[in-house]
């Protein structure tokens, strides 16, 4: 079984309880594999991040959109909450589950990720510290549109919005897997539906 060799490595439980090593003997991920987070952004420079944290190629930083996208230098990606080019996290969450989801693993710093070895496409969708719907749905169509294989939301709510479930449909047509928090209330989402977990081809967690 393949053990790395992150030195806090051994306090990441979660790994033997899904049985990490057995995986990463097959698989490690891919760098042509691209995961968004529409969350509070990510910290692009984070020391056991960085080195995964997906860069347009397409784009050069001169006020220019080289690209045609509709974003101005969107070099790592897009905040849409401030509406600007900086998908910096301002707040943890956003760092946190990308570290979980794509740390860089076996690099003697830090964590490793479950898919170590994935690209990390951090998109800010909040401002002041609160999610807006309308960037949520700019996060999924941009997700779409420049080469996301997953987009993971890690929050959620119990408001039904035609405009956002429309965007993850746009994702998931476009051959994006969308995943999404199922919530944090204990609730039963058969009786109560939480949003965009439960939105149809969203694989809820």
């Amino acid at each position: 079984e393949f053990v790395p060799n992150d030195p806090r490595y051994s306090e990441q439980w979660a790994h033997q309880h899904v049985q990490s090593e057995l995986a990463w003997d097959i698989e490690k991920g891919d760098s042509n594999v691209i995961l968004a987070f529409n969350d509070t952004g990510v910290d692009y420079n984070h020391v056991d991040l960085k080195t995964n944290v997906w860069m347009n190629s397409r784009e050069i930083l001169n006020g220019v959109d080289d690209d045609n996208n509709g974003y101005i230098d969107d070099i790592k990606g897009w905040d849409f909450g401030d509406r600007d080019n900086d998908p910096m996290g301002d707040s943890y969450h956003g760092t946190h589950v990308a570290g979980i989801m794509a740390a860089v693993g076996n690099n003697n710093l830090g964590v490793s990720g479950i898919c170590p070895r994935c690209v990390i496409m951090p998109l800010k969708i909040t401002a002041g510290g609160m999610i807006s719907a309308g960037a949520a749905i700019q996060g999924f169509v941009y997700a779409a549109d420049n080469g996301a294989d997953v987009i993971n939301d890690s929050w959620g709510g119990y408001g039904y919005y035609q405009a956002l479930n429309d965007a993850v449909q746009y994702a998931v047509a476009s051959g994006v897997l969308v995943v999404a928090s199922a919530g944090d209330d204990n609730f039963d989402t058969m009786v109560k539906p939480h949003y965009p977990s439960d939105y149809e081809n969203v694989l809820s967690v």
